[in-house]
């Protein structure tokens, strides 16, 4: 159960942060931008969502890339089902604040020992400036 709790709470703390990030709408990435920001390329970070616009020739080759890693555009990658659109960022210069109290709530569902359990937890995504972190845009072909 704990080990389930703790899954949950992970994949909420990732929605609640790319949520965030998404509803405020960043633009189109591009090393530029990042430049602009004043980001340093080992800072960048990219989110792969489950838009499905990143296409085999969006993961390399390039600059650092190795095999059994992930990459965009040759900067570090991870999978995530809790974007819808794939987000390249500085993420350590956002945060997240999280309740220091979770409400678990578990029924019986059945005779047989079987039950339901509800976790409940605040969380607010803390993103001092959205502009760090941009929305993944393929090349055109």
């Amino acid at each position: 159960m704990l080990h389930a709790v703790t899954l949950g709470l992970a994949q909420a703390a990732d929605a609640e942060l790319l949520g965030a990030i998404l509803a405020a709408d960043p633009g189109a990435f591009s090393l530029g931008a990042a430049a602009a920001k004043g980001v340093r390329f080992r800072e960048l970070r990219a989110i792969v969502g489950t838009d499905d616009l990143v296409s085999g020739s969006d993961f390399g080759p390039g600059y650092g890339d190795q095999a059994g890693q992930l990459f965009v555009h040759s900067i570090p990658a991870e999978l995530c089902a809790a974007a819808d659109r794939t987000v390249i960022g500085a993420f350590d210069r956002f945060g997240l604040a999280i309740g220091g109290e979770i409400r678990l709530l578990i029924d019986r569902t059945a005779g047989d020992g079987s039950l339901t359990a509800t976790c409940w937890c605040g969380m607010k995504a803390v993103l001092p400036d959205p502009g760090f972190a941009w929305r993944f845009t393929p090349a055109a072909p």
